[in-house]
C-alpha cells in the first residue's frame, strides 16, 4: 500500500445519497406507523430500534456523522434508536408486571405510562423532523408502512404443565439463597443511595444493573424451580422485583446515554441544541 493513500474511495454527495435511499426503505416503513398510531407494542418498538440501528451502522461505516449534509439525518436516526429502546424495556417491564409476582405498586405503573408517552411523542417528534431532513436531502421517503398486524403481540393465554421435580435442580440450594438474597440487599441498598444522587453517571447506573443482572442469573441457574422456591413465596417475589430494578436500570441507562451524547454533549455545529428543541 503507497503510504498516505486513502483506505477507501471518497464518495460524492449524489452517490451516497442514492445508497442512503435504497437502505432506509424498510425504516421508513417501519417509521411511518409512528405518523399513524398513538399506542404501540413492545414488538414494534423493538424492530424499530433494530432498523434505525441498521440504518445507523449503514451511516457510520459511510462517515455520514461527519458530514455536513448528512450529520443532523444520523443524529435523528441515533436519537430514535435509543427512545425506542428506552420505550421496548418499559414497555416489557408493563407487560410482564403481573407476572413478576409484585405487589401493585400504582405510582410506578403511572410513571412507566407516562415515560412511554413521552418516549412515544419524542420518537414522533423525531421521525417527522427526520422526514423533513430526508426530504432537504434529496431522499426519496416512501409513504407506505407496513403492516400493523406484523408488530402485534399475542396474548399468551396457554402455558404447559411445571412438571420438573425439584430433585433435577441444583444441588447446595440453601446456600445459594442465602448467597443471592445477601446480594440482593445489598445491590438494593446501593441502588437507593443512587437514587439520592442528583446526577448519576452512566458508569453508577450500568454497574448496578450489572449487579442485578449477575443476581438474577444466580436466582435462574440455582433456585428457580427449587424446593426452597416453592416453600418460601418470597423468592418468587424477590426474583420479580429484580426484574423490575433491572429493567427500570436498563431504561434509565439507555436515556442518560442520549441526553450525554446527543443533547448535553458540545459540538457538532448545533446538531445537539436542535435535537434538544425537537424533543
Amino acid at each position: 500500500m503507497e503510504r498516505g493513500k486513502p483506505l477507501g474511495k471518497v464518495i460524492s454527495k449524489e452517490e451516497f445519497t442514492l445508497k442512503l435511499e435504497k437502505r432506509a426503505q424498510r425504516f421508513f416503513k417501519v417509521g411511518n406507523l409512528i405518523l399513524k398510531k398513538r399506542y404501540f407494542s413492545q414488538n414494534y418498538y423493538s424492530n424499530l430500534e433494530n432498523e434505525a440501528h441498521i440504518l445507523e451502522t449503514f451511516l457510520d461505516d459511510h462517515k455520514a456523522r461527519g458530514n455536513k449534509t448528512f450529520a443532523f439525518f444520523t443524529e435523528l436516526v441515533a436519537c430514535i434508536r435509543w427512545i425506542a429502546r428506552t420505550a421496548h424495556t418499559l414497555k416489557h417491564i408493563q407487560n410482564r408486571y403481573k407476572s413478576y409476582g409484585v405487589e401493585k405498586d400504582g405510582k410506578l405503573l403511572t410513571d412507566i405510562k407516562n415515560s412511554l408517552e413521552f418516549c412515544n411523542s419524542s420518537i414522533s417528534n423525531l421521525y417527522k423532523a427526520l422526514k423533513e431532513e430526508a426530504l432537504s436531502i434529496g431522499i426519496k421517503v416512501p409513504s407506505s408502512y407496513l403492516n400493523e398486524e406484523d408488530f402485534m403481540e399475542a396474548e399468551i393465554q396457554e402455558y404447559l404443565v411445571q412438571d420438573i421435580d425439584e430433585d433435577y435442580c441444583c444441588l447446595y440450594q440453601e446456600e445459594k439463597v442465602i448467597e443471592v438474597t445477601f446480594a440482593y440487599v445489598d445491590v438494593a441498598d446501593r441502588l437507593a443511595q443512587l437514587l439520592e444522587e442528583e446526577e448519576p453517571t452512566e458508569d453508577k447506573i450500568e454497574e448496578l444493573s450489572s449487579a442485578f443482572h449477575r443476581i438474577q442469573s444466580k436466582y435462574d441457574s440455582y433456585i428457580s424451580g427449587s424446593k426452597e422456591e416453592k416453600e418460601d413465596k418470597r423468592l418468587k417475589k424477590m426474583r420479580g422485583y429484580t426484574s423490575v430494578c433491572l429493567h427500570l436500570l436498563e431504561a434509565a441507562l439507555y436515556m442518560l446515554h442520549f441526553y450525554e451524547r446527543h443533547i448535553k454533549a458540545d459540538g457538532l455545529s448545533g446538531l445537539k441544541e436542535k435535537i434538544s428543541r425537537i424533543v
